[in-house]
Formats: structure tokens, C-alpha cells, sequence
């Protein structure tokens, strides 16, 4: 996905440590892969406090 300058974002993990993208229909049912929505605190931190509109 491209970046853009949002309030939110998005972030998949894999929680199986195999490093794959989710593939499988299942896989967040499962819990090898969870979806993380992140909202404008969050961002702050990930951007290093970098302008983050709201």
C-alpha cells in the first residue's frame, strides 16, 4: 500500500514469525496475521511526531 498523509493507517502482522503476507481466506480467523488499525495518537508516535492532520 502507498503511504498517504492520513490521521489513520493500516498495519498486518504476522504473528507466525514465517514472514508471509496473509494469503489463506483464514488467516486472520486463525491468528497467524492481525490487521491493526492505527489512529492519529498512534501516528504521532510512528511518525516521530511529525504533523499528522486531523
Amino acid at each position: 500500500m502507498e503511504s498517504r498523509n492520513l490521521p489513520f493507517d493500516f498495519i498486518v502482522t504476522d504473528e507466525s514469525g514465517n514472514g508471509l503476507d496473509p494469503f489463506r481466506l483464514d488467516d486472520f480467523e486463525q491468528g497467524r496475521c492481525r490487521l491493526y488499525l492505527l489512529e492519529p495518537e498512534d501516528m504521532l508516535r510512528v511518525r516521530n511526531n511529525a504533523e499528522v492532520p486531523l
